[in-house]
């Protein structure tokens, strides 16, 4: 009797046993190369991405050509991007950033709109909940916290706290507006409680509570400063032309670097044989 159980409990372990066998014995066959590969593009094809690219749009192909040859070639889109960032060097048509994408090396054309719009350049309307950023841009921007043109930008720009580009053309709207970059040419309205204008090459009309201009300006506010103006500081209105471009480009040397430079050229027309 005892035999008989001690076959039969043998019998068992020796059936499942491969159950609890090691990926490396020889109880699971090895898989071929190509179930492995089908296994790996599976799980890749379930990966995604934080913001899903949802969009509808039709590829373009643009060509630069000079001399008869191919220079550059642009490939963009035309149609609607609702969320995610393109592929594409540029899109035109509609633009929604539905988290916070960037399309900082992207241009783009047509109307964007977000929490916040970060593009390269473009043209056209941008309507974003925080911050429009653009490096260079032509068109409307509105913004719920402000507006900035690294570069020249050209429209109007409204927002309840701060408009800023380096040179711009057109009107700014905001409690501070300013055009920072000192030799960029800029013609601009600027109404808000603080207006400056740094360009000396600049022509602005600004209205608000402190306004300032380095260049050509007429001035309505509390207080005004035109450097350019017969006086420069003074309340409630003031009036200066935009300076001469030959001074602003190529400002006159004092007498001490005129000797300078004349010694310079001197000794290096003797030492020349």
């Amino acid at each position: 009797m005892l035999s008989r159980k001690f076959i039969c409990a043998a019998a068992a372990f020796l059936l499942i046993s491969p159950l609890f066998a090691d990926n490396k014995g020889n109880a699971e066959p090895a898989q071929s190369p190509a179930i492995r590969a089908e296994e790996a593009s599976a799980s890749y094809s379930l990966r995604c991405s934080l913001i899903p690219e949802i969009a509808l749009a039709f590829p373009v192909t643009l060509e630069t050509r000079k001399g008869g040859r191919v220079w550059k070639t642009t490939r963009g889109a035309i149609g609607a991007q609702l969320c995610g960032e393109p592929r594409n060097d540029f899109l035109a048509g509609w633009a929604n950033a539905f988290l916070l994408e960037l399309y900082r090396d992207k241009a783009f054309y047509g109307i964007f709109t977000g929490w916040s719009c970060f593009i390269d350049h473009g043209g056209g309307i941008l309507v974003s909940v925080l911050l429009n950023e653009p490096s260079a841009f032509a068109g409307i921007q509105i913004a719920g916290i402000g507006n900035s043109i690294g570069q020249h930008g050209a429209g109007l720009q409204i927002a309840p706290l701060r408009n800023a580009a380096a040179g711009y053309q057109g009107m700014q709207i905001a409690l501070w507006n300013s055009i920072c970059d000192t030799s960029s040419p800029s013609g601009v309205m600027q109404i808000g409680v603080v207006n400056t204008a740094k360009s000396a090459r600049s022509a602005s009309f600004q209205i608000g509570l402190f306004n300032t201009s380095d260049g050509g300006v007429l001035q309505i506010g509390l207080l005004n400063h035109a450097e350019n103006a017969w006086i420069p500081w003074i309340p409630f209105l003031n009036f200066s032309s935009v300076p001469d471009r030959k001074s602003v480009i190529a400002p006159a040397r004092t007498p001490s670097e005129s000797g300078a430079a004349a010694e310079k050229t001197s000794s290096a027309t003797a030492t020349t044989p």
